[in-house]
Formats: structure tokens, sequence, C-alpha cells
């Protein structure tokens, strides 16, 4: 009998992706969530994560970013602890916090190796930063962004990687950032991790969730300065992705790494032998 896939979860906070992919079908059939090491201890922000871990029998460790005087030996020693476990591949479920921003020696370790969850459509680029897009908006960059969404997989990310180009909808406040630039329709991105941020290749995107934006036009028609009612929306838009969307993505690209049909290279990722579109396999 083949062994089950080895996953291992680095988290901070309640690790609602780990919990997604702990409760599903193929957990101890194709996957098997061998350990998780968050950056928090128990008690606080990853008080939720610790207990899910615990109730589900998961090998917990804490990682003490406070130990360590850099956060290059603070990797080091995660490599290390990794070493140990044997891990087929990571998952960061909400990873974040003081010197836990990835750096080497991690990536000569466990490079492609290591799958994150984005909350924005990231087969969406343009050759600005995704705070410029809600201040300018115009109609020629949405043409240019949506053109590269059908180009042959490859021609995006070499936009990305080699143009300084970036996704348009990347860090903290993606959802919030995709709706006041007029998106519809929002999705999540399970993508590879790379040194630079939300930029590795797209391995698996969400179904899409619809973005009410009759509402968003009345809470911005008497004043731009009525935005926090869409940051209020966008917050809770994005809690409901976690489920929604977070979840069944993680699970489908574990379940396709798990039986070999998905492979990751450090620009792209194959599908049944053949290079996947840049924007990943599409969840219908």
């Amino acid at each position: 009998m083949k062994d089950l896939y080895r996953v291992v979860f680095l988290f901070s906070g309640s690790a609602s992706s780990m919990q997604a992919v702990v409760n599903n079908l193929n957990h101890g059939k194709k996957y098997q969530t061998v350990a998780a090491i968050s950056n928090y201890p128990m008690q606080g922000r990853a008080e939720a994560g610790w207990a899910f871990a615990k109730e589900n029998n998961i090998t917990t460790h804490f990682h003490d970013p406070g130990s360590f005087d850099t956060r290059k030996m603070f990797y080091k020693d995660l490599v290390r602890k990794l070493k140990d476990i044997g891990p087929d591949i990571i998952c960061l479920s909400g990873y974040m916090g003081d010197k836990s921003i990835i750096c080497e020696p991690f990536f000569g370790e466990y490079r492609n190796m290591v799958l994150n969850v984005h909350p924005a459509d990231t087969s969406i680029i343009a050759p600005l930063n995704g705070r410029e897009l809600v201040e300018i908006g115009n109609a020629e960059l949405r043409k240019i962004m949506r053109r590269c969404r059908t180009e042959d997989y490859h021609k995006p990310m070499d936009l990305v990687l080699n143009k300084g180009w970036d996704r348009a909808f990347m860090g903290d406040d993606a959802v919030f950032t995709a709706i006041m630039h007029g998106e519809s329709e929002v999705c999540s991105s399970i993508h590879s991790v790379i040194e630079r941020t939300d930029a590795g290749a797209n391995l698996v995107q969400s179904k899409r969730k619809q973005v009410e934006t009759d509402k968003v036009k009345k809470w911005l028609a008497p004043t731009w300065s009525s935005y926090k009612l869409v940051g209020d929306y966008a917050h809770r838009l994005q809690d409901e992705m976690k489920t929604d969307c977070d979840g069944p993505a993680f699970c489908l690209a574990l379940e396709f790494l798990a039986d070999e049909r998905m492979k990751i290279f450090d620009d792209h990722v194959t599908f049944d032998g053949k290079p996947l579109h840049y924007g990943g396999y599409q969840m219908e």
C-alpha cells in the first residue's frame, strides 16, 4: 500500500485551512496531517488552532520566534524540526507574525514544497501594485489585466517574475482591493510559496463568490469617506471565503499532489503531465 502523502501545517491563528483539510473525506485516505507548527503559544490568537489539533491528535509544536536573534536563525531551526518530521508538502494556514515572514534557509530546503492560500484571483496581473489600482482603475488598464488572464500559461508568469509586474490584488486587503476596483466576484487561489509574497505559481482556484456590487455602489455614492462600509463588507466576505473557497481549494490541491497528477516547478505547475494555465485549475 502506498504511503499517505505527508502534510505539515504552519499556523498562527484558528488554522481554518488545516481544519478543512483534516475534515475532508480524503484525509487519512490520500493524505495525512502528520504535524502542525505554530509561532504562537496555546493561549492567545492561535488558541483555536491548537485546540483543533489536540482534538484530532495532531502533534503540534510551538516554535517561538522570541527565542532567536534573527529570522534566519528562526528558520534554520524550523528546517531542523521539519527534517525530523519529513513532510511531502508544507501548508501555510494564516501563518504570519513577528519574525515569521519566510526567508532562507527555508526555501533552499523546501523549494516547490510549500503552499499558501490567498483570497483573490491571482491570475489577474497589472503593471502596478494592487493599492494603486484602487485609485486608477481605468478601463484601459482593466483590458490589459483581462488579456493577461487568457494568454498562454507562461506569459503572465514571465511578466510577474521578469518584467516587474504584480498580481493585482495582493496583501492583507486583497478582497477589499478587488471590490474597490470593481470586481463582481472573488475567489481564493492556492499557490506555491516563493521569496516574493503572493507571487508563486497557482495550483487551484476556488469557486467564485458574487460581490454585491449594487450595495457597494450605494455605499460609495454619497462620498468616498463611506469606504468603511465597503471595508466591513469585505471582511465579512473574506470570513465566508475561508469556508466556501479556501478550504475546498486547499483540499483539491492536496488531492492532485497526492495522486501525482500535479507537480510544482519554480515558475509553473503541470497537471497530468502538461503545463497548467497560469490561473491554476479552476473549480466549477
